[in-house]
């Protein structure tokens, strides 16, 4: 299981002064061992309860499991993230590696899609509480986004 870390800032770059501070989790990581494939990132998209979220996610082929966590962060609090949840694999191909965990409430599976030539990750979400299917992606989080321009311009003497 992996160990996700998170560090602590007064502001983001673009962060106005009465802004309060936040948790900034580390940029998405994607690593394929060719048997064992680990992400890590953002979830991101419609429906979204904390926009300041990390998931890791480690599939291993051998055994036909993937392993997951998430965690959910407001300002400088850091939510519980509870015990990893168990994602069965259905496919691994050379490309792709869809697993799923079964739901309690007679709705198909949550389901995630893994595409490696992509090097990204798309979490499908059946919601018992609601008829809404969420498709939820693995990014970065977006204070990397703006740290990057900031960075470039630096390098140019702005």
């Amino acid at each position: 299981m992996s160990l996700i870390l998170a560090c602590h800032t007064a502001a983001t770059p673009a962060a106005a002064a009465d802004d309060p501070p936040q948790v900034i989790f580390n940029p998405k990581v994607f690593a394929d061992t060719g048997d064992v494939v680990h992400l890590e990132g953002t979830l991101t998209g419609d429906g979204i309860g904390w926009k300041n979220n990390r998931s890791a996610l480690t599939c291993y082929h051998k055994t036909k499991e993937c392993w997951a966590v998430h965690i959910d962060s407001d300002g400088m609090q850091v939510f519980s993230f509870g015990p990893p949840q168990l994602f069965t694999i259905r496919l691994w191909t050379t490309d792709r590696i869809k697993a799923d965990s079964a739901g309690g409430c007679g709705k198909p599976p949550n389901e995630w899609v893994i595409d490696r030539t992509r090097e990204s990750a798309e979490l499908i979400e059946h919601n018992c509480s609601e008829a809404k299917t969420y498709h939820w992606t693995l990014e970065s989080p977006p204070f990397w986004k703006q740290v990057k321009p900031l960075a470039d311009d630096s390098k140019r003497g702005r």
